[in-house]
């Protein structure tokens, strides 16, 4: 999937941000996941049905607030993620962590800061996502996590993981 046209065309269907804002997608909370040939999108306002480019529509939608309410410290859940796993050294740039040591080091440490712990996860890499940004090393993270510190855990699941956000990747979900 072309992940700069995909991002476009997500952004286009919520309203103008005033302003033109460069980080409108952060400001209405737009991250989103492929699990072809569907998009997951999670957002704080909704998207706008007229404004949808040729060929997407929505399939359902609903109001998750209500859900985050139900979060308790100490609750588990099951989760995933798609997340840019990378670290920067000191020449600035991102570099890929392969291997499965590197990985649970990154996803332990994202998931403290994230007001979480994980209990048990799996890891499976994903191809690489190419973007006029560059390309984004991918992982899939499928596991079960506790809830350490909620409202951090809550700005989490809103504002997802990691970098490459623009390019569906950071999405934290979870269920029961």
């Amino acid at each position: 999937a072309d992940r700069d046209l995909l991002h476009k065309n997500i952004l286009a269907m919520f309203p103008d941000y005033p302003g033109g804002a460069k980080n409108a997608r952060e400001l209405m909370g737009v991250l989103f996941r492929v699990e072809a040939p569907i998009v997951l999108l999670q957002s704080q306002i909704a998207p706008v049905a007229t404004r949808m480019p040729a060929g997407y529509r929505i399939g359902g939608s609903k109001d998750i607030s209500a859900s985050y309410l139900s979060i308790r410290d100490g609750a588990e859940y099951r989760f995933r993620l798609e997340a840019n796993v990378c670290y920067r050294n000191g020449d600035g740039k991102r570099h890929a962590l392969s291997e499965p040591d590197g990985q649970e080091r990154w996803l332990k440490r994202r998931a403290e800061r994230a007001g979480f712990s994980v209990l048990d996860y799996g890891a499976e890499e994903l191809p690489l996502i190419r973007a006029r940004r560059g390309q984004f090393f991918a992982v899939r993270f499928d596991g079960v996590l506790q809830v350490k510190a909620l409202e951090r855990f809550v700005d989490t699941l809103t504002g997802g993981i990691g970098q490459g956000k623009v390019y569906g990747l950071g999405l934290l979900s979870v269920s029961r």
